[in-house]
């Protein structure tokens, strides 16, 4: 003997249900009336299918039957009864927080072009599913001065909701590769609040605090939490240094650079190095 278990989809936030249904193992999907049939067999326990479902703008994040009891992908039914499951559509949103970077010169070399790169380094989300959620911050820099740029989350509302409803974390991405660059590594706490008034985000159901963030390391690595005394800022803000000095030589006047490990200072402005040009240590000098 064999159940069947169906599946609804609730397309318009269930104000009009369009009938699906699933079978089993073998999947049959009809254009002209969506019906989906999934075969369970008596006695044995059934899977609940995966993402089966797709709405422009939303994501399928689980499946709910008619009393309002979720249910995860995957879960397992095991009633031998007929049942009809409701695809939960979690709607996906995009949070917008602005940051400003701010470029600062050591020495007589101005800074070129550079770009800048921030990431989520830490969350206090636990296990909770964050998958879906993209996350994407950079800014383009030339020369000295401040850059307006902005970190921006995309995802379902849920994982969101998951990811900043105790705290996410983040910095400037720094490999370590880049020379003459020195990075602000202050790290900034994002916090998601159900506030308007505060809010950055596309839909006003939702609010981005910026807080000030602690970092400690620890032996697990580094541990980061908010510092929620703090009055919530507009902006996350860094200031990067760039540090250079090119080095006239005073032998045939061509520029160089040099390390400061690298040089005996005679008198000010003017140094004894080694010239790779020259292939000898020679005088330069800073103007």
């Amino acid at each position: 003997m064999k159940k069947l278990v169906s599946f609804v989809l609730a397309l318009v936030l269930a104000a009009s249900l369009l009938p699906v249904q699933v079978w089993g193992a073998t999947v049959v999907d009809s254009s002209e009336c969506g019906l989906m049939v999934d075969v369970k067999t008596h006695g044995e326990d059934l899977a609940l299918l995966g993402k089966t479902f797709h709405r422009d703008g939303y994501v399928q994040s689980g499946w709910q039957d008619k009393e309002g009891t979720l249910y995860d992908f995957g879960d397992v039914y095991t009633t031998d009864a007929n049942v009809t499951m409701y695809p939960v559509l979690d709607k996906i949103i995009t949070l917008n927080v602005p940051f400003t970077t701010t470029v600062t010169q050591r020495g007589n070399a101005a800074p070129g072009k550079m770009t800048f790169e921030l990431a989520i380094v830490g969350t206090n989300a636990g296990d909770a599913d964050v998958s879906d959620v993209t996350v994407s911050g950079f800014v383009t820099t030339n020369g000295t001065g401040s850059y307006d740029g902005t970190l921006t989350l995309t995802g379902p509302s849920s994982q969101l909701w998951n990811l900043l409803c105790e705290g996410a974390f983040v910095q400037q991405v720094d490999e370590g590769k880049t020379t003459h660059w020195n990075y602000d590594h202050i790290a900034w706490g994002l916090l998601l609040w159900e506030i308007p008034v505060y809010s950055n985000a596309d839909s006003a159901e939702f609010a981005v605090i910026i807080l000030p963030a602690f970092c400690e390391q620890t032996d697990d690595g580094v541990s980061y939490d908010l510092d929620r005394e703090a009055e919530p800022l507009e902006k996350m803000s860094f200031t990067n240094t760039y540090t250079m000095i090119h080095y006239s030589c005073l032998t045939d006047g061509h520029i160089l650079c040099v390390p400061e490990t690298g040089m005996k200072e005679k008198q000010e402005g003017i140094y004894e190095a080694y010239c790779a040009l020259c292939r000898k240590t020679v005088t330069v000098s800073t103007n």
